[in-house]
């Protein structure tokens, strides 16, 4: 990655005519927008199949299984992230370890894996799906046989192990998946190029879109700021990491709210079968409490757009994700609330600005 990284760096100093890093860093002082060419010098797209092969046969082995049985109890299928995907390599990795290895032995949920990467570029080419044949020199030897069909010169994995996936441009920086998901991968981005304050941020913002005990991949030379914060190391793999939720805090018992102002979002409704406990539930902050005078327009716009549905989904998983910590249903750190609580913002202009078009 290093030597990637050296090399771009190279050719940019010779295409503005410098000798040294110290001539370039008085470059980045004077010009802003040489900063913006830097931060794509540091976008690395080297990577293969399956690399670092204990991390992902720790995962087959314990991690996937576990989450496969306890996905399967609820109802819900497993839900995963991969951050900075790059081509997918680590997607289909996740995916093909998923449906050849754990899947048909403990009969588990579907999996669903959303990939983010900031560059456009790479997440054509992770929607295609195809390799070259050194991007799968460390997968499993029948996997190629198994799950991929040659094309020309390369590999392109089969339609049947591309259900459930989904690539999205977007930079870690500004904007993340709406969660819980029960495991993340962030290798060899956050904890090995952002500064302590920005890593601090994103590892805030990944421990408030995991579920409760979910599990963090960071890569092989990466640690967490701060000893790891809401997170511990799994027995035998430093790379892969539980969170653990706070102890909670000794608060005065409040008295029980009357049924009629129980609140519950739309995806908890789902889960509700019986119609009379379905009346009697409902949470703060819902979509057609905060926007009570476009409630119609808003159950229109739901069916009938894509964009503004997925922004109230966005809107209502957040929004749901903090009722379930505020109460202390889910034990965790004013910091990961306030966190939170910010990002609800983010979906709610963007309705807001929808409706007033």
């Amino acid at each position: 990655m290093r030597r990637q990284v050296g090399k771009r760096l190279g050719r940019r100093l010779a295409e503005l005519g410098l000798q040294t890093l110290d001539q370039y860093r008085d470059r980045l002082e004077s010009d802003p927008v040489e900063w913006g060419i830097l931060d794509g010098f540091c976008r690395i797209t080297i990577s293969c199949l399956y690399r670092d092969r204990h991390v992902f046969d720790t995962l087959a082995a314990r991690v996937l299984p576990e989450l496969g049985n306890a996905a399967r109890l609820r109802g819900d299928p497993v839900r995963c992230w991969c951050a900075g995907c790059a081509c997918g390599e680590e997607v289909y990795t996740l995916k093909l370890l998923w449906e050849l290895d754990v899947r048909p032995k403990i009969l588990g949920a579907p999996l669903e894996i959303i990939g983010t990467d900031a560059n456009p570029i790479v997440l054509r080419r992770a929607e295609m799906g195809c390799f070259d044949s050194s991007s799968l020199k460390k997968i499993p030897a029948n996997w190629r046989e198994t799950a991929f069909a040659r094309d020309d010169h390369c590999y392109c994995v089969g339609a049947q192990y591309r259900e459930g996936l989904e690539f999205r441009q977007q930079d870690i920086r500004v904007d993340i998946p709406v969660g819980p998901f029960g495991l993340i991968l962030c290798r060899n981005l956050v904890f090995t190029y952002f500064d302590i304050k920005q890593q601090r941020e994103t590892m805030a913002q990944i421990a408030a879109t995991l579920c409760g005990d979910g599990y963090l991949v960071i890569g092989a030379h990466e640690t967490l700021p701060d000893e790891g914060g809401a997170f511990m190391q799994i027995p035998g793999c430093r790379e892969i990491l539980r969170k653990t939720p706070p102890p909670s805090a000794t608060r005065p018992e409040a008295p029980s709210p009357a049924p009629s102002t129980i609140v519950v979002s739309r995806i908890e409704r789902r889960r509700v079968q019986n119609k009379e406990d379905y009346a009697m539930m409902r949470i703060p902050h819902e979509l057609r409490d905060e926007f009570s005078q476009e409630s119609q327009l808003i159950e229109r716009l739901i069916k009938s757009d894509h964009e503004f549905g997925r922004l109230a989904a966005s809107y209502e998983e957040i929004n749901h994700e903090i009722y379930r910590i505020e109460p202390e249903e889910t034990p965790t750190t004013d910091e990961v609330l306030e966190t939170l609580k910010k990002r609800r913002l983010m979906p709610k202009n963007q309705i807001t600005a929808f409706l007033r078009r």
